[in-house]
């Protein structure tokens, strides 16, 4: 099984436990080494999003991404935005 395979499954359980729970969350990217999502770290994407952008056929193997969940709100904002802005801060000292 690759990573990529790997990373889909890990991502359907996860999602299927916040759903059992009934919490809110998207998927926080982190990509700062990867040099196919690069642009995407620090965006938040719901799961259909996140699933759709990690099963695509044009990923290699080789996309080191990370995908970590974020509690939101029922509009859709995570609880703790600090965080996020932390994340994305970290792309503007970081030069790929």
């Amino acid at each position: 099984m690759s990573i990529k395979e790997m990373r889909l499954e890990k991502l359907e359980r996860e999602e299927h436990q916040v759903r059992q729970l009934s919490i809110l969350v998207k998927y926080l990217c982190l990509s700062l080494c990867c040099k196919y999502h690069y642009a995407s770290n620090g965006n938040l994407f719901d799961f259909n999003e996140i699933r759709m952008i990690y099963a695509a056929e044009s990923v290699p193997d080789d996309c080191n991404c990370g995908i970590t969940q974020v509690v939101v709100n029922e509009l859709g904002l995570p609880l703790y935005p600090k965080n996020i802005e932390k994340v994305r801060a970290q792309k503007s000292r970081f030069q790929q």
